[in-house]
Order: structure tokens, then C-alpha cells, then sequence
């Protein structure tokens, strides 16, 4: 599928915008079977390097979802490799993670 046309993407990379310079994150969900982008509040104590999705709008997005699908969050800095954390996060939850760098519109899959 092409990722960068979608409309989650859009949103993501808006988002990622919006929150310069720190890390964005959020959800990708599904609703009533379409994909869209959840934001969420990034409430990291270093919110420049590293997220932490905020708990509460987590459980809204579950609540109002069918299903999450994936982990989004930027890499304000350009790198799409994956950080430790990043790397154990995905492993933890067995969620596909998408990073993005805002500038080039580049999504990477994990």
C-alpha cells in the first residue's frame, strides 16, 4: 500500500510539524474500516528524543476504535532507524511502529 498518499500520513506528518522540535506520536487505528491517524500527546521528559504516548489518549483510542493498528511517531531530527527504545517498544507490544522525518514525507515501517 502507498503510504505516503494516505490520509494517516498527512495527518502524521502535520502533526509532526505542529510539535517541532520534539518527537510526535500517535496511532494509527482503524474505524468503521478505515485507517486513521490518532493523536496523541507525547509526555516524555525529554519529548526532543524519545515519546512516550500519553496513557489516557491511548484508552480513547481504544475506546473509539475498532482495532490499533500501529505505533507513529517522528524522528524530528531525520534518522528513520529505529532507537533501542523504539526497537523494544515494538517487540513489547508486537505492534507494527511507523517512523517518519516530517521534512522528506519518509515513512518507515517496523
Amino acid at each position: 500500500r502507498d503510504m505516503i498518499l494516505s490520509s494517516f500520513t498527512k495527518d502524521a506528518l502535520a502533526h509532526g510539524k505542529r510539535v517541532l522540535p520534539n518527537e510526535s506520536c500517535g496511532l494509527l487505528v482503524k474505524i468503521d474500516g478505515v485507517e486513521k491517524y490518532w493523536e496523541c500527546q507525547n509526555i516524555s521528559i525529554e519529548p526532543d528524543k524519545t515519546f512516550v504516548l500519553n496513557p489516557d489518549d491511548w484508552i480513547k483510542a481504544e475506546e473509539a476504535s475498532d482495532e490499533i493498528i500501529a505505533v507513529v511517531h517522528s524522528h524530528p531530527e531525520g534518522s528513520l532507524e529505529p532507537s533501542e527504545s523504539d526497537v523494544e517498544s515494538c517487540d513489547f507490544f508486537q505492534w507494527q511502529f511507523y517512523i517518519f522525518n516530517h521534512t522528506e514525507s519518509d515513512f518507515m515501517e517496523d
